[in-house]
């Protein structure tokens, strides 16, 4: 499976955690998403996860951030969490958590925004981030660009690319000098 793009255009708000929040929702509750398909646990295995102790298991799931299984690893036991995985996979998904989960052992993702686990200050992987000021400037020539200068333009025309699979950035788009909307692109995926 290749890399998929993904672009959405919500209104402004100052909380850009709050919106990403909010469109994760949306997006999960409209069904536009792929599914992640059959968890891999290959890493896992190379890592020991399963055989580790307690203490080292939870030093892991800090540093790789896994922190979405936790809940799921405290209710069915580290013996239990391949097997509840796989189920959960071949099952409809009913809840945005079971669809986070199953991204954590899955390459392709969803392809689409729920791909996308926060808000980073720079170009991160599976962050989104805000489009530095000067760059806006340079490529679109204004540092308050209109949301229809920003849907023309093509952000991924050019030797520079703005972001990589698993991660996108963001615009804030104004109207009569108040900002007005988001503009966000990335992809994601394998």
């Amino acid at each position: 499976m290749g890399a998929t793009g993904w672009q959405y255009t919500v209104p402004y708000q100052a909380d850009v955690e709050k919106m990403l929040a909010n469109l994760h929702i949306q997006e999960f509750e409209g069904g536009r998403y792929q599914h992640p398909g059959a968890p891999d646990f290959e890493l896992l295995e190379e890592m020991d996860f399963f055989e580790v102790d307690e203490d080292e298991r939870e030093e892991m799931i800090a540093q790789y951030g896994l922190t979405l299984i936790k809940p799921l690893l405290d209710e069915v036991g580290i013996d239990n969490l391949r097997g509840a995985i796989a189920d959960l996979a071949q099952r409809p998904l009913t809840s945005l958590k079971d669809l986070q989960i199953l991204r954590c052992f899955s390459f392709d993702g969803t392809g689409s925004i729920l791909d996308i686990d926060n808000i980073a200050p720079e170009s991160i992987g599976y962050g989104l981030y805000p489009l530095p000021k000067e760059k806006i400037t340079t490529l679109l020539g204004t540092a308050e660009p209109t949301l229809e200068a920003v849907e023309i333009f093509d952000f991924d025309d050019g030797p520079d690319r703005l972001y990589e699979r698993n991660e996108g950035f963001y615009i804030v788009t104004y109207r009569d000098g108040q900002p007005d909307k988001i503009y966000i692109q990335g992809c994601s995926g394998d």
